[in-house]
């Protein structure tokens, strides 16, 4: 009868023991859950934004260029063309104002 008591109890321990452990691996995943969320949202913010900045002034540059070469050979007017690349350079001069703050 003290045997099986014994054994009752042993046996209550180990799986208090097992639970403690699996509710302590729980609690450490979701830490670093968290920590890893906190990393993506930084890197999105210090990295993406960023290059999506950068691609807006290479696109209005491009064009700034493509335009230049429609003047050259007469596609459309001088006047049109210089409206137009002045506000792609008025939009690269935000674009960039924009990355320099990140």
């Amino acid at each position: 009868m003290i045997k099986k008591i014994k054994d009752s109890i042993g046996l209550s321990v180990f799986t208090l023991v097992l639970v403690i452990s699996i509710i302590g691996v729980g609690i450490y995943g979701i830490q670093k859950i968290n920590e890893l969320n906190k990393g993506s949202r930084e890197l999105y913010k210090d990295r993406m934004i960023p290059i999506n900045q950068l691609g807006s002034v290479r696109y209005n540059l491009l064009n700034t260029l493509l335009v230049s070469s429609e003047v050259s050979q007469n596609q459309i007017s001088f006047d049109k063309a210089k409206f137009i690349m002045n506000s792609n350079l008025d939009s690269v001069q935000l674009s960039f104002a924009k990355y320099s703050k990140t």
